[in-house]
């Protein structure tokens, strides 16, 4: 799928949720809130509320997802200013885990890189709902589009 084929904006940000949703199976018994949009905030150690493109909560895990549909790689900045997110977010919710996300079409800088690694936040390649990989955790889930359009959709999970 050719990255002009991508849906744009708000949309990107919803097929991401969507993506999200896909790993509800991965934890049974658990309540599993996934919120998007500008209203979606979550409060911060600081006090501030934070608006978070997709967020995913249960009862022991916070989520909180970038949304970058660019038609460039992500900068610096933009990961400096997610990064400030999460850790805040982070301090305040000690008791959960806290995992960041950042997905985009085009990937990452080397420089955008070095700090979503210093951060500790993950980077997921997501070109449209059916072309992306995902990782929540040790759970991986993979969408692959072949060639005949055949669509398949795969969720892993690491033990051990």
């Amino acid at each position: 799928m050719s990255a002009t084929s991508v849906l744009k904006g708000g949309n990107y940000e919803q097929d991401v949720a969507h993506i999200v949703r896909g790993f509800h199976a991965s934890f049974p018994g658990n309540r599993f809130i996934v919120a998007t949009g500008q209203g979606n905030r979550v409060r911060g150690k600081s006090g501030f509320e934070h608006q978070i493109d997709v967020s995913l909560r249960t009862d022991r895990l916070i989520l909180l997802v970038e949304c970058k549909c660019l038609a460039k790689k992500v900068a610096p900045e933009d990961v400096l200013v997610f990064g400030a997110r999460f850790l805040d977010i982070k301090e305040r919710h000690s008791d959960s885990e806290c995992i960041a996300i950042l997905a985009s079409i085009d990937g990452l800088t080397e420089g955008a890189s070095q700090i979503a690694k210093h951060f500790g936040i993950e980077v997921a390649n997501v070109r449209s709902p059916t072309d992306y990989g995902m990782k929540i955790g040790h759970i991986a889930q993979v969408g692959l589009v072949e060639q005949l359009g055949a669509i398949d959709s795969v969720v892993a999970e690491k033990r051990g």
